[in-house]
């Protein structure tokens, strides 16, 4: 008979009683499996059937479970069909047929995965797992549980929790506690971010149990403290009562007497309340070891002797030779040396038997381990020899053909060739003559352009000349600057035209050379003689769009009309420096001198002057930020973001 054991939680005969108080369920689900019209109905029915009958009467859950593969087959219900061939390979395992389990489940395993239901998929592979390690195969168990694992990390299931605990079980029994821990805390993390409050009392439980093993009794009583509260928290009795037997062990185990007294009582009052029988022995056995601490012998007799009892009924082997040992330690303390060398007699018998156990169990893992090793390659051999069977017939039926074929092919080929090399000729005499007229096109838009920037120039010029002629007859100062600046901006902006007929490149600017010609006439322009004012100049060599070289233009002859009006009165020596450069994806225009600086000008106060409020409305224009500064002299700084460049050709 297969063990009811924690793993299988899926099975839901695990979470009620006896079959005798499940019977009329089973006669209402059968008779609605039998009554109803819906298949669906019918095979939902049948398989919940089947799952109270699968651990008592596994052969009357197989026959239930067909009749639903049947209904799931006629329906092609694929996905129901999955889920019938699962529960009969369930229901042979608890038959102890794990040949017919696995030949089942992995039917199932094969439809699941064809319908990309990855959840299904690891569940089922869970459930080979459990075969394996109720027969004591837990390097199988292990194995299969690692690719459930994986596959419900692909998909985030909730499931995956489950897994993981199961996993550290799995290292539990093999007394591997540091990878029990390992898997039962990355359980604990997927749970606490689900919010399973009721799968945390379990996992806690466990963990706390592997650090008393561990003799690590701190960590011990963490984890039964924190099982204590969230099983007090969902009313959990029984697990109270085992949390608080946890908490009696560790404390003992670090010396607190009284407390660890305290904690066993409580927890055996917990187990009488809700009729735990799993937790009883191990209360009592940890009330016997405190009571043989305190040397009170008869009142540790009679716990141990209980213990025992429960025990052997519940067949818990190693809990056994455990108190058998304290009995005989017991005895031996109160001088009763015959009934010490009954009960020392008794745990060696015991420990052979376990050994002997542990033994086979190891050598049957090992040989189907070896078995299953065997079988892959058996299966790998025949998939080789089937398909060089299946490659030689295709070779045969190729070169069979392969005459037909290729003269079918030869043939049509050379019938598509010619019909190419026709088309292919017309289409390139039909873009040699598109490209000639694109080309031709090109030319005359491009003398088109030259002539008009020619034309704006010439314009730009006459302006300026105009204005040069009007200087003549003009008295008065402020008006002479005027015409003067206004002469310098139209300037600037006949330069850009000037380059633009005179260069390959119809709408970019090399600002390096326009802005060095526009200093030069600026410099000729108010007469400054040689080595009074010395221009350093720090320009990258852009080429940018004419519709930011203008506002550009215009701007530096402002800024430096300003510098050689006022920042050196009175035939003063000086030096203006100018920077232009790309960086960050903005371009970044520096003016400084050493000159007088801006007289009363506050930091970042645009002056009033006509020209700087023409620099403040192109800079917000290009989306970009003026900052003016007087510290040894002026200082004005612009960033542009919004610019364009232009490239050659």
């Amino acid at each position: 008979m297969r063990k009811k054991i924690i793993f299988r939680s899926i099975y839901a005969v695990l979470f009620f009683g006896s079959l005798q108080a499940q019977t009329p369920v089973i006669d209402s689900l059968l008779n609605i499996a039998e009554t109803s019209t819906v298949d669906t109905i019918r095979i939902k029915a049948y398989l919940d059937a089947v799952s109270y009958l699968m651990e008592g009467h596994p052969d009357n859950g197989i026959q239930h479970a067909k009749a639903a593969l049947e209904l799931a087959r006629k329906s092609n219900d694929r996905l129901r069909e999955g889920d019938c061939l699962k529960h009969i390979g369930i229901s042979y395992d608890y038959k102890g047929d794990l040949d017919s389990c696995l030949y089942y489940v992995n039917q199932s395993i094969a439809i699941f995965t064809g319908l990309n239901k990855t959840e299904d998929h690891a569940m089922a592979i869970a459930d080979i797992a459990i075969a394996y390690y109720v027969r004591g195969n837990y390097e199988m168990a292990l194995r299969h549980y690692f690719k459930s694992a994986d596959l419900l990390k692909n998909v985030k299931s909730r499931h995956l929790a489950k897994t993981l605990n199961n996993i550290g079980l799995l290292y539990k029994a093999r007394k591997d506690y540091d990878n029990a821990i390992r898997y039962f805390k990355e359980s604990v993390s997927i749970k606490e971010e689900h919010g399973d409050e009721g799968g945390l009392v379990n996992t806690y439980m466990n963990i706390g149990s592997m650090y008393q093993s561990k003799k690590q009794a701190d960590s011990a009583l963490l984890f039964a403290q924190k099982c204590f509260d969230l099983a007090k928290k969902l009313n959990r009795t029984d697990d109270m009562a085992g949390a608080s037997a946890n908490k009696g062990k560790a404390l003992f185990t670090i010396g607190r007497i009284e407390e660890a007294e305290l904690a066993f009582k409580d927890g055996y009052r917990l187990a009488k309340a809700s009729d735990c029988h799993n937790c009883m022995p191990g209360i009592l056995h940890g009330l016997a070891e405190l009571y043989i601490q305190k040397k009170q012998y008869n009142r540790a007799l009679g716990l141990l002797n209980t213990a025992a009892d429960m025990c052997r009924a519940g067949n818990k082997t190693q809990q056994m030779i455990d108190v058998y040992s304290d009995l005989s330690d017991c005895y031996r303390a109160m001088g009763d040396f015959k009934m010490a060398l009954k009960y020392r007699d008794s745990l060696n018998e015991l420990s052979d038997k376990v050994l002997n156990e542990e033994n086979i169990r190891q050598i049957n893992e090992l040989s189907t381990v070896y078995e299953t090793a065997e079988k892959e390659k058996k299966i790998l051999a025949l998939d080789v020899e089937k398909n060089s069977s299946i490659a030689e017939a295709l070779r045969r039926e190729g070169e069979r053909n392969y005459f037909i074929v290729a003269t079918l092919l030869v043939g049509s080929l050379a019938a598509v060739a010619y019909r190419a090399y026709t088309s292919n000729k017309k289409k390139k005499e039909l873009l040699n003559k598109q490209k000639m007229l694109i080309e031709a096109s090109l030319k005359d838009k491009e003398i088109l352009l030259k002539e008009i920037h020619h034309r704006v120039k010439n314009n730009l010029q006459m302006v300026s000349s105009l204005l040069s002629l009007q200087t003549d007859y003009i008295k008065d100062e402020y008006a002479l600057d005027a015409v003067k600046e206004s002469r310098n901006r139209v300037h600037s902006m006949a330069l850009i035209h000037q380059n633009l007929y005179q260069e390959d490149n119809l709408t970019g600017i090399a600002v390096d050379e326009y802005i060095g010609k526009l200093c030069d006439n600026l410099f000729q322009s108010y007469n400054i003689k040689p080595g009074r004012v010395t221009l350093v100049k720090e320009v990258e060599a852009l080429t940018l769009d004419v519709d930011v070289v203008v506002p550009l233009g215009l701007i530096i002859n402002e800024l430096i009309t300003n510098c050689l009006k006022y920042a050196f009165p009175g035939n003063r020596e000086g030096m203006i420096k100018l920077i232009l450069k790309e960086d960050n994806k903005q371009l970044r225009l520096f003016l400084y001198d050493n000159g007088i600086g801006f007289l009363k000008n506050p930091v970042n106060e645009v002056p009033s002057t006509f020209g700087f409020k023409m620099i403040h409305a192109f800079v917000q224009k290009m989306k970009g930020q003026l900052n003016i500064y007087t510290e040894d002299g002026a200082r004005v700084e612009i960033i542009l973001k919004e610019y364009k460049h232009k490239t050659h050709g």
